[in-house]
Formats: structure tokens, sequence, C-alpha cells
């Protein structure tokens, strides 16, 4: 599931109108269960994270051969590995 392809909803706020778009961020992977894309989060200044740029995940070195194919599709530059200090 690439940036361009995924479903958005729209969520209405009963107390103010107020109408939010949001998106799944799960990345759907056999072995990879808590892939996710960090679009659409919002920033400084009204600004929000572009779908498709940034990822975050947990043990990616378990993914199978049949989720490498969507993952290498991103194109992802760099990797990081936030683990804890020993």
């Amino acid at each position: 599931m690439g940036p361009n392809n995924r479903p958005y909803f729209l969520l209405r706020d009963t107390t103010d109108s107020s109408v939010t778009r949001v998106a799944e961020r799960l990345v759907p992977l056999k072995l990879g269960p808590n892939f996710r894309d960090i679009g659409g989060y919002a920033g400084t200044g009204g600004r929000h994270v572009r779908w498709g740029l940034i990822y975050r995940a947990g043990a990616t070195p378990m993914l199978s051969a049949q989720d490498q194919t969507p993952v290498n599709g991103f194109h992802l530059k760099l990797l990081f590995a936030a683990l804890p200090r020993k």
C-alpha cells in the first residue's frame, strides 16, 4: 500500500462539527505486524507529515520474503534502530 493507494475516512466531531481526514497507517505485512506509515500527523504551524515519507516498525529483520516486496517499493533511504542502551 503506497502513499497514494490507501482508503481515507472523514471523522466529524459532534461537539463542534469539525471534520478530520484520517487514513489507515498499518502496512499489511505477514510478519511485520507493527509496520506503520507515520504520515498525516500534525506538526508545527499546521503542517502535516507527508504520507509515504517515514515508517516505523518493530523487528524488520523478521520480515518474510513476501513482505520484502512492498517494503522495497517504499524506496527507503535510511534505517534507524532505536534500541535501549545496556
